[in-house]
């Protein structure tokens, strides 16, 4: 299959999974379309413009396989080993927590998998998906999001999809972050990630970061090799190096957050992924109450559903055509 992104053409063959990371889209999708209401006065943005992405998202790249991931309501590992961790996020408003539970009714009723895994953070959540399915064969993964830790996944056949479309693979990463995605968590470790609370190590900024990956190599190798930086090219390393080594345990720490984890147990959640029949009877009465006219005139149409037999999975949804 031939994709057609904002920045490049990829060609993959064989069956793919698309992984959508709900908890980024919806925090967008609610920003977004903030404005909707339905005829009781009830927030429907976050729903809306999320279903929208998921439409496009599986008619523009016709998945073999699907699933949503969202992060669970508990705090995970993190914020026990680091209690500042993402604690500079604002509270999640209430007339978008009221749309999370519906959300997700309705993305079921529509055949894709919702997976939440207890205690676990989305990106681990999505780590273990990936580090499972790469086991198979010719299969290339496709994750949507925006969140730059997931760079971090990215191999030949495990592919970014970002806000704006385009398709990042492991030359993208490079070019956009000055690392390959096996030292993205080492990257952010060291120069700090301000949407994560993650504030580095002091005086080690993001130039400094990927000269010393790209020169010695990972957190734990620099460490063994400290005294290399005095023969590096940049600023003050004698200064670099010392900071590093009065850092030492912090920066072993933020490499243990900044990394995705990967061995989660998904027993219950990866037997199938792929998209089921719809239940069209519940979805046409939840657009009614929501308020969505477009969609529900779309299941009226004879394009409510769209069938992809090329595998054993069956491709069907309720909207029609992307025109």
């Amino acid at each position: 299959m031939t994709v057609f992104s904002r920045n490049k053409k990829y060609n993959f063959e064989g069956e793919s999974l698309l992984i959508v990371d709900g908890s980024f889209h919806l925090y967008r999708s609610y920003y977004a379309f903030s404005f909707l209401v339905n005829e009781k006065s009830f927030q429907t943005g976050a729903i809306y413009g999320f279903i929208k992405t998921l439409r496009m998202l599986i008619l523009n790249y016709e998945p073999t396989y699907v699933t949503v991931v969202f992060d669970s309501k508990e705090k995970g590992f993190r914020r026990k080993l680091f209690n500042s961790y993402k604690c500079n996020r604002p509270k999640t408003p209430d007339d978008l927590i009221v749309q999370i539970d519906p959300l997700k009714l309705m993305i079921q009723l529509m055949g894709v998998p919702v997976v939440t895994v207890p205690k676990a953070e989305g990106d681990d959540v999505i780590g273990s998906l990936v580090y499972r399915s790469i086991r198979h064969e010719n299969i290339t993964i496709l994750i949507s999001t925006g969140d730059k830790d997931l760079a971090q996944l990215v191999k030949k056949n495990v592919l970014l999809i970002d806000p704006l479309r385009n398709i990042l693979g492991p030359e993208e990463i490079f070019n956009k972050y000055g690392v390959y995605p096996n030292l993205i968590a080492d990257f952010f470790a060291l120069a700090g990630d301000r949407s994560d609370n993650i504030p580095g190590i002091p005086g080690v900024g993001k130039k400094t970061a990927v000269n010393l990956l790209n020169q010695i190599g990972p957190i734990k190798k620099i460490y063994q090799n400290l005294s290399k930086i005095d023969f590096l090219q940049m600023r003050s390393p004698g200064k670099i190096r010392e900071t590093l080594l009065n850092n030492q345990d912090t920066a072993i720490l933020f490499r243990k957050i900044t990394t995705i984890v990967k061995n989660l147990d998904l027993t219950q959640c990866y037997s199938n992924l792929s998209i089921k029949n719809p239940n069209s009877i519940v979805l046409k009465s939840l657009f009614i109450d929501y308020g969505f006219k477009k969609w529900l005139s779309y299941s009226r149409s004879k394009d409510w559903f769209l069938y992809q037999d090329k595998t054993k999975s069956v491709l069907n949804l309720f909207f029609g055509r992307v025109v």
